[in-house]
């Protein structure tokens, strides 16, 4: 009983070549999964309760609730120095990408 209201469905090979995420391997490129950011999915009554009480979430005009897939994966989001003195570079976010069954065959990676 997880749902989420504010993830977005992308295919994988835009989340590789465009915000840098790495997903495992065996999600292709035109795979589409749930790209949720730092929001955790929600039992639907707590959903539910949510976007009653909370005044941000009525806001959102494209607010959706949706069914949370069970396969999903935490990925490092990577922060460089900003002062790039040779530091190595260290978590700055924890991504929440659920992995989905659907592909989007229109979707291509530009090389």
């Amino acid at each position: 009983d997880r749902w989420t209201l504010t993830a977005r469905l992308a295919p994988a090979g835009r989340l590789r070549a465009e915000r840098g995420i790495h997903l495992p391997s065996e999600v292709h490129d035109d795979q589409m999964v749930v790209d949720a950011g730092a929001i955790a999915p929600l039992h639907r009554d707590c959903a539910r309760r949510s976007m009653k009480l909370c005044p941000h979430l009525r806001a959102d005009p494209d607010l959706k609730l949706a069914r949370f897939p069970e396969r999903h994966v935490v990925i490092p989001l990577m922060a460089a120095p900003a002062d790039g003195g040779g530091a190595p570079p260290v978590i700055g976010f924890l991504q929440l990408c659920a992995i989905t069954a659907t592909i989007d065959r229109r979707w291509r990676r530009a090389d």
